[in-house]
């Protein structure tokens, strides 16, 4: 039924970050340029922010926004990475079950993408996975994350595969977004115990990636 896939990393492959690791990271990005965040400036740095709200908190520091998120990046990838390398974001059980999908594999993720390439290779997956389309540790990358499709599309050109022919594999409603924009079917994952996702309309629900091979072969 379809000729590739595509997966998101966070969520899907592995577990979601420790909030409070994050908002340390944060906090040490600021202190490196010698400001004592508030919650406004955690905001500006946090997951879904967008160029605008970090140019108006280094604006009120009198910082460099670019530096700024620079920064930001680096002290939030290495505590990610740190995560994954002493076994505290773990690979999901049931990626197993992607050994049973016989077409090329793809990663389109809003994390970094050095960070997704560790979790790959951490985890043995980096041969198994054709392309990884994720973002650089620059501010304008922000303007690129799902539910923008140009990480899903970029990934697919990489792959090529027409997007009629694909499935993209998300547990968010900005990846069912990313993929109706994309012109490719949205596969959410939606498993036991984790919040529900409301507001969208996936082409399939997923309540494990076992669930991917039948869907996959048709």
């Amino acid at each position: 039924m379809y000729d590739a896939v595509v997966l998101d990393s966070d969520g899907v492959l592995v577990g979601l970050s420790d909030q409070a690791t994050l908002a340390a990271a944060v906090d040490r990005a600021y202190r490196s340029f010698g400001v004592d965040p508030d919650d406004d400036d955690r905001a500006a740095l946090w997951v879904g922010t967008d160029p605008e709200r970090v140019r108006t908190a280094a604006a009120r520091h009198g910082l460099d926004p670019e530096a700024l998120w620079t920064e930001r990046d680096r002290a939030v990838g290495a505590v990610e990475r740190a995560a994954v390398a002493a076994g505290e974001k773990p690979i999901h059980d049931d990626v197993a079950a992607l050994d049973g999908v016989d077409v090329p594999l793809a990663v389109a993720s809003n994390n970094l993408r050095e960070t997704v390439t560790f979790v790959l290779g951490r985890h043995g997956l980096t041969d198994r996975v054709a392309s990884v389309r994720a973002r650089e540790p620059r501010l304008e990358s922000l303007a690129r994350r799902k539910p923008d499709p140009a990480l899903l599309t970029g990934a697919l050109a990489d792959l090529g595969v027409a997007p009629e022919r694909a499935l993209f594999v998300g547990d968010g409603a900005s990846d069912v977004t990313a993929a109706r924009r994309a012109g490719v079917d949205a596969a959410l994952l939606a498993r036991p115990g984790h919040d529900a996702v409301e507001g969208v309309d996936p082409t399939h629900t997923l309540s494990t990636l076992a669930d991917l091979p039948p869907l996959v072969r048709g």
